[in-house]
């Protein structure tokens, strides 16, 4: 297991080197820069104020010394000034992150609470009426776009049930209270597609657990039908649904823009939206990259979680 840790996180490297020579590069092709979105579009620049603008941001060198610049820096662990704040990128992301952290967490929770008891009722109730109840709203929840559902529930409890929970983020430390009554909705939209997925995996995936000898076996010595659900055939029927959560978590850690910023949540995604809009290099590249590494870690921690899952599985 530790040769395989030590593996995988030595194939992190070039993954990492390859989102950033992605991302620097995309950046820099989308049309406009940091100068002119700086400036305006009002403001005359003559060629010695836009060269000495090319030196303040570090653009008066060729993309290539930028781009190695850059990279040299991330490894001594500095990720660079903001362009538009002047701030430092890493004391952003040290602010942002936590929030889009709690988010996904929240997300991922209630999707697995709710997908797995009725995932598990769906294949133990097979061809009956409860499931293709359970079906038929999975299908629902995989057709309803999440922009589409936050924006539903924004309309709702802003005009027809003013409940308060549209109030403003709080951070934990300052109000626990607020700070949940802020997230549910946000949670709400991101859980709502993710429940129905994990659902489907997981009433395909014990329905064909459920058809294998040993269950039968389990069966035949009169072992309840609980036991041989709960003890015998849901615990090898989650390893294809872990693998799910672990992609839709790492995917929730980096792409919750739109939810984000609909609802108003200071987090990583509306960070990198207002950066990219802003032509901020350095925070939009910093995002990407801990987005990525982010997303790799959370896979190598399910492969791990496969051999607790299953002892028969090992890893050299």
């Amino acid at each position: 297991m530790g040769r395989f840790l030590v593996r995988r996180l030595l194939a992190l490297v070039p993954v990492l080197l390859g989102v950033s020579v992605l991302v620097f590069g995309i950046m820099r092709l989308i049309p406009g820069d940091a100068i002119e979105i700086f400036v305006g579009t009002q403001v005359g620049l003559t060629p010695e104020q836009r060269r000495e603008l090319e030196r303040i941001f570090g653009m008066d060198v060729p993309l290539h010394q930028q781009y190695l610049g850059w990279v040299l820096r991330v490894a001594r662990g500095d990720l660079g000034t903001s362009l538009r704040t002047g701030r430092r990128v890493r004391e952003d992301l040290a602010a942002r992150f936590p929030v889009s952290f709690q988010l996904a967490v929240l997300a991922t929770f209630v999707s697995v609470g709710m997908a797995l008891p009725l995932g598990v009722l769906g294949a133990v109730r097979g061809r009956t009426g409860l499931d293709l109840l359970i079906r038929l709203g999975a299908l629902v929840g995989l057709s309803l776009p999440g922009f589409w559902l936050a924006t539903l529930l924004v309309l709702v409890f802003s005009k027809y049930l003013p409940v308060g929970l549209l109030s403003p983020y709080v951070p934990p430390g300052v109000s626990l209270s607020q700070n949940l009554r802020a997230l549910v909705l946000p949670t709400v939209a991101l859980a709502a597609p993710l429940t129905a997925v994990l659902m489907r995996y997981v009433r395909a995936s014990l329905l064909e657990v459920l058809g294998q000898d040993y269950i039968r076996t389990a069966r035949s010595k009169g072992l309840r039908e609980a036991v041989v659900v709960g003890r015998h055939a849901l615990r090898n029927a989650l390893i294809p649904v872990v693998t799910v959560v672990g992609i839709q978590f790492g995917y929730l850690l980096g792409g919750t823009v739109v939810i984000e910023e609909i609802f108003g949540i200071p987090g990583m995604g509306r960070l990198v939206l207002y950066a990219i809009y802003q032509r901020d290099y350095p925070v939009v590249q910093a995002v990407v990259l801990l987005a990525a590494c982010l997303f790799v870690l959370v896979n190598l921690m399910v492969d791990v979680l496969y051999a607790v899952l299953d002892p028969r599985i090992r890893y050299a």
